[in-house]
């Protein structure tokens, strides 16, 4: 997985039109929820972020985004119930201080952008001054 994640990143990295100071950003990964994540074995948004902070010298965190319900996998839904699918089912891990940071939320797809936006909601309440969104397909 770490050569594909390690290629995918290469080739984001190289596309990113954004002139941002990336070493003051925390790349965080959307996280996914405990079942599923346990039959993958892996969460690929968290392999993709720690690559991509590697690749921009930004710092990586993992565990701060917390899925606190499991969700029917957005696959199989229109956006309408995207939306509600993911309403209310990320939470902020209670150890990690947000307050004023600077946010890279990263996740693999974007389809609707319904996981994302609800990822950021959480993460803006939390007290990070700016959130962005990266992915690496659409």
């Amino acid at each position: 997985m770490s050569d594909i994640a390690s290629e995918l990143v290469g080739v984001s990295a190289n596309r990113l039109k954004i002139n941002l100071n990336w070493t003051k950003y925390v790349f965080v990964a959307v996280p996914t929820s405990q079942p599923r994540g346990k039959w993958r074995g892996f969460n690929q948004a968290e392999i993709l972020a720690e690559f991509f902070a590697r690749e921009f010298g930004g710092e990586y965190k993992s565990n701060i985004l917390t899925k606190t319900k499991n969700t029917k996998p957005q696959v199989q839904l229109d956006k309408k119930h995207r939306m509600l699918n993911v309403k209310d089912t990320f939470s902020v891990s209670k150890k990690h201080e947000l307050k004023n940071r600077r946010i890279i939320l990263v996740d693999d797809v974007w389809t609707t952008g319904s996981t994302m936006r609800e990822a950021c909601r959480i993460l803006k309440k939390a007290g990070a001054s700016e959130v962005w969104g990266l992915t690496v397909a659409q």
